[in-house]
């Protein structure tokens, strides 16, 4: 049983998901151009969550691209209101 859980899509993308939270942290403290990359981190995660918590990785175009292009927007608009202040 746990050698399944520990071999999963899942887990995997679980693990991926709190590395990408730690270094998106790490990177966020520094108050610098690490801003947009932890940004972009954030922006993978939530393709990941998206796809494989979501279910939307099978879904019909028009789901799995509405949330994708609503996850584009709010990250576009973050790094904008970054790059004025």
């Amino acid at each position: 049983m746990i050698k399944l859980i520990l071999t999963s899509r899942e887990f995997l993308v679980w693990i991926i998901l709190l590395v990408l939270t730690t270094a998106s942290y790490l990177l966020g403290v520094s108050q610098s151009l690490w801003i947009l990359l932890a940004l972009l981190f954030t922006f993978i995660k939530g393709y990941l969550v998206i796809n494989y918590y979501m279910e939307l990785q099978n879904a019909p175009f028009i789901w799995k691209y509405a949330v994708l292009g609503y996850l584009t927007f709010v990250i576009g608009v973050i790094s904008l209101v970054i790059g004025w202040s």
